[in-house]
């Protein structure tokens, strides 16, 4: 009977050390897929948060649960646990709050892909971001939250400005280009036409200078040796003055159509204004007219062709006599442009003034708004202003009279130039 008692108790023990060793073993490998699954999940925690991409997730109020840290970082935080630890909402990183609504809706109607949203950093950054965001469902397909990823899209942005810039310049640069080259070509084909009627013009003037300088001395004696009723004298005088007129529209043909050898020296330019001014004196006093200048005293001398430019002031005084009313003035006004080595000179009167639509046209060869007018006094103005390297603009309004402005270097090179 004992002998049978001991094998009980023999067995049992067994039996219970084979549980042990079994539960044992049980537990080591138990243990081990736990070492297993700690180290997956530390590689996908490093994954995780060694990404690139940013990485959030949110409940349906916007406070984000979960975010690596290169999500963290691109909004301006250390690290994810700084996010996380602080409670953040999603809403305080919209730039334009109102778009906060907008893209819930579109996350929550199928999600976004590649969405682009302006955001503001921790540091009061501005940046764009591109997400990728869908909702969070439980197993009754009930959402829950949000999660997705993102990236800083910021710089490939203003790329993408600046190329669109570029590309903008470039077709006004090229359109530009175009319209220069057309230009050209017009110009071109107007310069030919140009040169033909000038040598045809200058053939003509050569040919009828001679005649009407005998046609005026001849009549110029026969006022002056016979004594006529004084209906015959008015109109001899007439035939004087249209003579003498014809005369000049023929200067300004010539002035216009020929080469010009223009003599430079160097000289005040209040001398050249002021010896206008006495020329066109008598008939400014005639037309009841005043002449005010203000000229600078700090006035450099500069290389002038005395004649060439004197004729400049002349034919502008003429056209500002002509547009001003009896009791109306002329002012002109001449100084040193601070800090530049320009002269500034204006010739400004009280007149009519031009409309918008002749403003365009003052300069083009034979447009003339005067009767009687050939078109070319502006033409020769512009012609001779810029041999002396400078430049001449109108500026003016109906009403208001008009102002010429006339630019002239003070280092222009001394040289004999034809123009």
């Amino acid at each position: 009977m004992s002998h049978l008692y001991n094998f009980a108790n023999f067995f049992f023990l067994a039996l219970a050390l084979l549980f042990v060793y079994y539960n044992a073993v049980r537990l080591r490998m138990a243990l081990k897929k736990v070492r297993e699954q700690h180290a997956l999940a530390e590689k996908f925690r490093a994954l995780f948060h060694k990404t690139v991409e940013g990485v959030v997730q949110t409940d349906l109020e916007g406070n984000i649960k979960v975010i690596n840290d290169a999500g963290a970082r691109m909004l301006g935080y250390k690290d994810s646990e700084e996010v996380v630890s602080a409670s953040i909402n999603v809403g305080q990183f919209y730039r334009y709050p109102e778009m906060r609504e907008q893209v819930r809706q579109k996350i929550f109607k199928g999600g976004l892909k590649n969405y682009r949203l302006d955001v503001v950093t921790k540091d009061a950054t501005y940046a764009v971001i591109s997400m990728s965001f869908h909702p969070i469902l439980d197993e009754n397909n009930r959402v829950i939250g949000v999660e997705g990823i993102f990236h800083d899209v910021t710089d490939r942005v203003q790329m993408e400005q600046q190329l669109l810039e570029y590309s903008d310049n470039l077709e006004n640069k090229v359109k530009e280009k175009t319209d220069e080259v057309i230009a050209l070509e017009r110009k071109k084909f107007d310069l030919e036409k140009l040169a033909a009627v000038g040598q045809m013009a200058s053939t003509l003037v050569h040919e009828l200078r001679n005649p009407l300088s005998s046609i005026k001395m001849g009549l110029t004696t026969l006022l002056r040796r016979i004594t006529l009723q004084d209906q015959d004298k008015h109109i001899l005088e007439v035939s004087i003055r249209e003579v003498a007129h014809l005369e000049r529209i023929m200067k300004d043909i010539l002035d216009f159509a020929r080469p010009q050898k223009l003599q430079f020296v160097v000289q005040p330019i209040e001398t050249i204004i002021q010896t206008a001014i006495d020329r066109m004196h008598e008939s400014y006093h005639h037309a009841n007219l005043t002449i005010q200048t203000e000229l600078s005293d700090n006035l450099p001398k500069i290389p002038l062709d005395t004649d060439k430019m004197i004729q400049v002031f002349v034919n502008l005084l003429m056209n500002a006599r002509d547009a001003t009313e009896p009791g109306g003035r002329v002012g002109i006004r001449a100084a040193l442009k601070p800090d530049s080595s320009v002269i500034r000179i204006e010739i400004k009167d009280t007149g009519k003034g031009i409309a918008p639509d002749a403003l365009e046209h003052l300069f083009e060869p034979f447009y003339s708004r005067k009767s009687g007018g050939t078109g070319l006094g502006l033409t020769v103005v512009e012609k001779f202003v810029s041999a002396h390297g400078g430049h001449v603009s109108i500026e003016s309004q109906e009403g208001q009279g008009t102002e010429v402005v006339l630019k002239l270097p003070t280092d222009h090179k001394i040289s004999v130039e034809q123009v």
